[in-house]
């Protein structure tokens, strides 16, 4: 499984996730927090929460992440929605990107990721470039509890 996040402009960002079945591209505007809130929902499953989502706009779309955990897995699947607003129920969301892998490899890849963002731009680029601070804190949880 990979997953890459990159900023491509002020306030806005491209991700890719794919596992060997699969392949998804989506862009992400700076009214939500993606990279942050992915890592926050990460952490909460990692944590034990059963389910864990976070929702990505993409003016005037959203991609909703939805991640759930069966034991030592988890299934993602993402949602696509025309309009983030009004919220819509997931039903009426299409299916872009689906996969399920151990909770480990699913970490260690959106980690892996997060990780490369931060040292190709640096705190103050990723602060510069996408105007909040990158989530760090999110990030070492994550990268410690995969150490142990």
């Amino acid at each position: 499984m990979r997953f890459e996040f990159r900023l491509t402009g002020h306030g806005s960002a491209t991700a890719e996730i794919d596992d060997e079945a699969a392949h998804l591209e989506v862009i992400a505007s700076y009214i939500s927090d993606p990279l942050g809130d992915l890592l926050h929902a990460l952490w909460r499953l990692m944590e034990g929460d059963p389910e864990a989502r976070c929702s990505w706009e993409d003016e005037p779309g959203e991609y909703r992440w939805i991640m759930n955990r069966e034991i030592d897995e988890v299934v993602l699947r993402i949602l696509e929605f025309p309009n983030s607003h009004p919220a819509q129920p997931d039903d009426l969301g299409r299916l872009v990107f689906q996969t399920r892998q151990g909770i480990s490899t699913f970490a260690r890849a959106i980690a892996l990721g997060a990780s490369r963002t931060l040292e190709v731009n640096g705190d103050v680029g990723y602060r510069d470039g996408w105007g909040r601070p990158f989530p760090s804190r999110t990030l070492t949880l994550i990268q410690a509890a995969l150490r142990s």
